[in-house]
């Protein structure tokens, strides 16, 4: 089905160019399921005429595994997941302006069909791309117009999610958050709209079974930074959901140095956090340490008058969660821009507190 397709992207992210018959094998590195992509219309198009031609579920996914060739392999496949999806109900009118007033969700890909792509494509790492669309609606998606599949929710409460029925293990999930919004806040901050997005790590373990899993922040999508107690504690208690083993977890944070102070409620004045030795998370604790040796790197952002384009250079350290007991490791790589390494620094040399009460979970 896709022999002769040709990669594009400059971020290694494939995107189908190309689609030529033959019969021979061929292997890709990446596939991508996104909007817009070729790939992802003509899966829907054989999804559809599986539908049409079935009458019942199992039929339907008979004839969609016959269609989708054993004959491609990938070792990589990306889902790019709308973030502000309406969930609009069959014979919703989308003239009348009060369906423009339903719930949003994540866009939910039929769970069956990703895993027969999984099986036959033999998949090896799993790429989870959430992307916040102010028009969502515009965007074209994988659809199951029958509600015949199960929906892949990442952010459902995880007891509802069963774990995956493929016996797989993936070499690695990486979740790319930086055109994201609701995930981003949702498991990072207190409480928020988007608090169930803290279900991500448990329910990725269910339904792509791995022991390592990527985060990267977006440097500019984040626009309400909380300070860096807060970031540190809703982190925790996403990655340790239903207390999770044998898992490490990379994540990289892009955070403004105003995270790294908060207001004394007694004194009323501006304080430093400074990182404790341990965390304590339900009544245990997890040993908290700091490497010494600085991180340094540039991405591309907009420049303070918003006109241009300029390379900004990041400057961070990796802060390491450890939990011995269950052998759960977060590597949590914290940056900020090098421009205010002087602020920070002298932020520290004043007033100094420890949260190591505020990251007790």
């Amino acid at each position: 089905m896709f022999n002769g397709a040709v990669e594009y992207g400059s971020d290694k992210s494939a995107r189908i160019k190309g689609i030529q018959h033959g019969s021979s094998s061929h292997f890709f590195l990446f596939m991508s399921i996104s909007n817009h992509s070729l790939c992802l219309i003509v899966i829907q198009s054989i999804f559809d005429y599986s539908q049409r031609g079935s009458r019942a579920k199992e039929d339907c996914l008979y004839n969609f595994n016959r269609f989708i060739e054993s004959f491609i392999s990938c070792d990589r496949l990306i889902l790019h997941l709308s973030e502000s999806k309406l969930l609009l109900n069959e014979n919703t009118d989308i003239e009348d302006d009060d369906a423009w007033n339903a719930p949003l969700d994540h866009h939910h890909l039929p769970r069956e069909l990703v895993e027969t792509m999984i099986k036959n494509w033999k998949v090896k790492s799993i790429g989870i791309k959430f992307i916040n669309e102010a028009r969502s609606m515009m965007q074209i998606n994988l659809e199951d117009v029958k509600n015949w599949m199960t929906k892949l929710k990442l952010n459902a409460p995880s007891e509802s999610v069963k774990k995956s029925k493929l016996n797989l293990k993936f070499e690695r999930v990486d979740v790319d958050l930086s055109d994201s919004e609701k995930c981003a806040i949702g498991i990072t901050h207190n409480k928020s709209d988007w608090d169930h997005y803290k279900n991500l790590i448990a329910n990725i373990r269910k339904e792509f079974p791995t022991d390592e899993i990527s985060i990267t922040f977006s440097h500019w999508m984040q626009k309400s930074q909380v300070d860096i107690q807060e970031v540190f504690n809703n982190i925790v208690k996403t990655v340790h959901k239903e207390e999770q083993k044998e898992l490490k977890v990379f994540i990289r944070y892009y955070a403004d140095v105003k995270s790294f102070s908060h207001l004394n409620p007694v004194t009323n004045e501006e304080e430093s956090i400074e990182f404790p030795s341990s965390i304590r998370f339900k009544s245990r604790q997890l040993d908290f340490s700091v490497e010494n040796h600085p991180m340094h790197f540039s991405v591309r952002g907009l420049s303070d008058d918003g006109n241009s384009f300029i390379e900004k250079k990041k400057v961070g350290r990796r802060c390491n969660i450890v939990d011995s007991r269950n052998n759960c490791i977060i590597h949590l790589d914290v940056f900020i821009d090098e421009k205010d390494i002087t602020a920070l620094k002298s932020m520290v040399k004043s007033n100094q507190i420890t949260f190591s009460k505020a990251v007790s979970l």
